[in-house]
């Protein structure tokens, strides 16, 4: 006996979930990009790249409590400075597990450079041998530009995106409880919302800090306008937006005020800093420490949906004649209000969690 136009809905609908599921997994790369200087190098085995693994393996035990940390090891010559920052919004294990994975690929990107970098999406490291601290880099820029989406009205979207930008820097540097961190969100229509991201590395002053933060957002014109979503990523900062969420909305406890930079003696750690958004309009305060994108939430609300009611029609009426034509359901022409999505999983709860992928978990709507 054949199956009933609805069996055959549903069974189409699994598989669809199960593409969006395995897409957004495959798609995954926290590594951004990396820099080794070319013109300074060190012998394998020299007492400088001990020098470099033991300012690596400090930064990698000593960043993960704060989500900031600056050290030096060696004396003279040989003397190496480094630096770890982790992503304000992170928790411990997320901070340790990008140092950690920081710190391993930029011994194999860079074996022998004496000055380094390496971003990743949930942190940065950084070493060299010549002292930075609380020094501002006003020359590199590396522009991260992953989404490949555009706008419809340019200069709306600039218009927006510059208020939420100067509102994020404003925030990040006029308040020491920020520690040079701050998100946010503003409404670009009644359907759309642009999210930010500000960010400093906290060996920083203020002055110094927003210095930066302007010099990276100035940049965004030249590298991704148009672009829904771009990162400008500098060693002393680094900003990003998107119309879909990609920050946490986390505050940590009883921060503590940003640290000084160490003397040859002393390595001392920042502290992690708050999670905020701008005036125009807080993000979303969920407890759970996973990311929802509203481009797997929207589809996925939906297909749910059409599942429970093509079940439930079927119960009340007789299998149709085939007639040769099918019906095409497009994503895009969907559009559903973030509330709708978390009453119908019942506020992201575990009962209805259907597995997890690279860029979250994902959940079944209830009817």
């Amino acid at each position: 006996m054949g199956m009933t136009t609805a069996a055959m809905g549903i069974l189409k609908l699994k598989f669809a979930l199960l593409m969006l599921f395995f897409a957004h997994s495959a798609a995954t790369n926290d590594l951004i990009t990396n820099h080794c200087s070319t013109s300074d190098n060190f012998t394998a085995g020299s007492t400088f790249q001990r020098n470099v693994n033991t300012v690596i393996t400090s930064l990698t035990a000593n960043s993960i409590p704060t989500g900031f940390n600056t050290t030096i090891a060696g004396d003279s010559a040989n003397r190496v400075y480094g630096l770890a920052l982790c992503r304000g919004d992170l928790t411990s294990d997320e901070c340790q597990t990008c140092v950690s994975n920081s710190s391993a690929q930029l011994a194999k990107r860079c074996p022998t450079s004496k000055d380094a970098v390496i971003w990743y999406e949930y942190c940065e490291l950084r070493y060299s041998n010549a002292s930075f601290f609380g020094v501002v880099d006003m020359g590199s820029r590396v522009n991260w530009h992953w989404v490949n989406r555009n706008v419809t009205n340019v200069t709306l979207f600039n218009n927006r995106l510059g208020l939420l930008f100067e509102n994020l820097t404003s925030m990040a540097t006029s308040d020491p409880s920020m520690h040079m961190f701050a998100t946010g969100v503003i409404p670009l229509s009644d359907l759309e919302k642009i999210y930010g991201l500000v960010q400093c590395t906290r060996d920083l002053q203020l002055e110094d800090c927003k210095s930066c933060l302007d010099d990276a957002v100035g940049y965004i014109p030249e590298c991704c306008n148009g672009s829904q979503g771009g990162q400008v990523l500098k060693r002393s900062c680094n900003v990003r937006f998107d119309t879909a969420n990609f920050f946490f909305s986390r505050r940590p406890s009883n921060p503590s005020p940003p640290s000084n930079p160490p003397s040859a003696s002393a390595s001392p750690s920042g502290s992690p800093p708050q999670d905020s958004s701008n005036s125009t309009e807080q993000s979303n305060p969920r407890r759970k420490p996973y990311v929802i994108p509203i481009s797997i939430c929207i589809p996925l609300a939906f297909l749910a949906s059409v599942a429970v009611c093509m079940i439930r029609y079927s119960k009340n009426r007789t299998p149709p004649q085939q007639t040769g034509q099918s019906v095409i359901l497009t994503v895009e022409s969907l559009l559903f209000d973030f509330r709708i999505i978390e009453t119908a999983t019942d506020n992201f709860s575990e009962e209805n969690k259907l597995g997890a992928g690279g860029y979250g978990p994902v959940y079944k709507a209830n009817s």
